[in-house]
């Protein structure tokens, strides 16, 4: 399934390809010991897979095909034998667009935020998450319809969603907002598609396109237009 979330982030170098394939060890899992069982790792390993498709796409954005192993900390049972986590593997495309030194990763948030990870850990890279001012995104958009309140401080309530025609000029909104910090604004557009489209936003720069659209290949464009319009001039780079 195509994704249609794009996480924007900060690159200054071209993303190298990477390789991080782990495989088992038997020197970390055979014992010296007599008479004792030898123990394989029930979870294995994760990999990452980062390559170019090719140098150069068009309008100075390089393509690559990505893997991606990210864990769940989820404990359970299979085949007689207990573990503590597991993996889901996903597959995805990135692009790296060179003028304006943007890597966008084109899957669900956390684990793209993760995969960036490994790629500065392991890869040498320095990709750097985007942090959004929310409170400029709101004072651009005139069809905000939905809002998550997140870390909210109060004893009984920590997040909070609101949705609705302009929700985000509501006296409710206005009275939450000052207990926590708003990480997510969903909006409609109605100007830079042939038909309106539902966008969310995160406060770490990911855009959700919520609507099926023409082509696979639109929500590429669609997502570094959005960003253009309102995101460039309101973003800050958190390092790495």
């Amino acid at each position: 399934m195509n994704s249609k979330v794009f996480l924007f982030s900060h690159s200054k170098e071209l993303i190298k390809d990477f390789e991080n394939d782990k495989q088992m060890n038997l020197d970390e899992i055979l014992t010296p010991e007599p008479s004792v069982d030898l123990q394989f790792p029930t979870e294995g390993y994760g990999d990452t897979k980062i390559n170019k498709v090719n140098e150069l796409v068009t309008e100075n954005i390089i393509e690559y095909e990505c893997i991606h192993d990210f864990k769940q900390t989820t404990k359970g049972k299979v085949f007689n034998l207990n573990f503590n986590y597991y993996f889901i593997t996903n597959k995805f495309n990135s692009y790296y667009y060179k003028n304006d030194c943007l890597f966008v990763v084109n899957t669900s948030t956390d684990p793209a935020i993760d995969f960036l990870n490994v790629l500065n850990n392991e890869n040498d890279s320095k990709v750097n998450i985007f942090n959004v001012d929310m409170e400029q995104l709101m004072k651009k958009l005139e069809n905000v319809s939905g809002i998550w309140v997140s870390d909210i401080k109060t004893q009984n309530l920590s997040a909070s969603g609101m949705y609705g025609y302009q929700v985000d000029k509501s006296t409710e909104f206005a009275r939450i907002k000052e207990k926590g910090r708003v990480s997510y604004i969903t909006f409609n557009e109605n100007e830079i598609y042939n038909k309106p489209l539902s966008i969310g936003i995160t406060q770490n720069a990911a855009i959700i396109i919520s609507n099926k659209l023409d082509k696979i290949e639109d929500g590429k464009q669609l997502a570094k237009e959005i960003f253009n319009r309102y995101l460039a001039d309101i973003v800050k780079v958190e390092e790495a």
